[in-house]
């Protein structure tokens, strides 16, 4: 009778102790490459049960954490990477016990040395119930640092692109009022042409009246024309000089007829303020080497200045030279409202006005600053706010023979 008891069959044994024998190497072949699969991810990965403790970490978090992954088992996690007593408030695995989900949240941690995405996946048994969590940390630290790189960038950008933005508004104001001076000043040179004629021709026929045998009464009367005519022509001079285009050459220049000159232009302004207007020139004075035309400009922006920054009625303009061989100096002062200390290092900026857009365009004293330094002079000012402003010019006597 055939023995059908396998067991006993030691052909039948032999084979099946080979099998298992096969089996547990293949197991153990396939727990060494999982475990070395595991250790070769660069992620840090650890598997953490209900009570945050580790039961499993790979050698990319042990070396991060500078422990032994053996040492790590059994510690949790918020001991060994955040070195607290409790977890972290937004702490994922809380997240994924509570609701069986996976979460993610980039941080910074000091331990770890960057910043990480930290993301967790749960973990079941056979009857479906959560049991922990796959806990991985990716290194995101040059992707934080490279995004901060382009917010900066970013900022820096906008940044200019509104400063760029408010200096083209502004030059375009600037256009726009260059072009309105361009055409006042056409009209103006044209008229002041027109005038001139007509007004020599009145001083002529004074000036053949006067021989005539008056009365003392008529005499006076036509002094007085004449006076009043002779001013007319100075000031048409005047603007005529003012309009004409500047030459850049270098020529001899008289600063107190400058001065004059530009009071005569501004005295409607300075009349209709009842503006005081006190000069002390120094005596002997010796004229200078400069472009006339852009020293007058000088002086008349500074006078406007002044004008625009002074009450009605009981303002003071106070104009003084000085001469110290080789330099001349010129100050002008006020006693307007004056000019508050954090402006004070602007006020010679392009485009920067503490004035209205319509009355002033933030020019003025930048290209003032701009002419008397290619002069080879410098332009200061002191002030105080309500006790006025001083602007003090230096140049040299003698120049070069051109200035661009």
């Amino acid at each position: 009778m055939k023995d059908i008891n396998k067991k006993k069959n030691p052909a039948f044994q032999n084979r099946n102790g080979k099998f298992r024998r096969e089996s547990d190497l293949k197991i153990l072949e396939a727990k060494r490459e999982w475990e070395q699969t595991f250790d070769a991810i660069p992620d840090l990965i650890a598997l953490l049960d209900k009570k945050y403790r580790i039961t499993r970490i790979n050698k990319s978090m042990a070396d991060r954490l500078g422990m032994h992954p053996r040492d790590c088992l059994g510690l949790t996690c918020y001991e060994c990477v955040h070195k607290t007593n409790t977890p972290p408030p937004d702490c994922p695995h809380t997240k994924t016990l509570r609701d069986g989900l996976s979460h993610s949240f980039d941080l910074y941690e000091d331990r770890l040395g960057g910043h990480y995405m930290v993301t967790t996946a749960p973990l079941f048994d056979s009857d479906d119930n959560i049991t922990g969590s796959v806990h991985t940390a990716r290194d995101i630290s040059k992707r934080v640092l490279v995004e901060k790189e382009l917010e900066k960038t970013r900022e820096k950008l906008e940044e200019k692109v509104k400063k760029r933005t408010v200096e083209l508004k502004k030059t375009h104001e600037q256009l726009l009022h260059a072009a309105k001076l361009s055409a006042v000043g056409k009209l103006t040179s044209s008229l002041a042409h027109e005038f001139n004629n007509p007004l020599m021709g009145i001083l002529n026929i004074l000036t053949e009246l006067k021989k005539e045998s008056l009365s003392e009464q008529a005499q006076k009367n036509i002094d007085l024309a004449m006076d009043s005519g002779n001013r007319m022509a100075y000031l048409i001079r005047d603007l005529q000089n003012f309009n004409r285009p500047t030459s850049g050459i270098i020529d001899s220049l008289d600063l107190h007829e400058a001065i004059d000159e530009m009071l005569r232009l501004s005295a409607k302004q300075i009349r209709s303020k009842r503006i005081q207007v006190i000069k002390e020139f120094s005596p002997g004075m010796v004229r200078i080497q400069a472009v006339s035309d852009q020293i007058k400009q000088v002086i008349l922006n500074l006078l406007s200045n002044a004008i625009d920054a002074v009450s009605a009625g009981n303002g003071k303009i106070s104009i003084s030279t000085d001469m110290k061989k080789p330099l001349v100096t010129l100050s002008i002062a006020d006693t307007g409202t004056g000019i508050p200390p954090s402006d004070l290092e602007k006020i010679f900026r392009p485009f920067f006005t503490t004035k209205s857009i319509d009355k002033g365009t933030g020019l003025g004293l930048a290209v003032s600053s701009g002419i008397i330094n290619k002069h080879g002079g410098t332009i200061d000012v002191k002030s105080q706010p309500g006790k006025g402003a001083t602007f003090t010019i230096t140049l040299p006597i003698s120049a070069d023979k051109s200035i661009p």
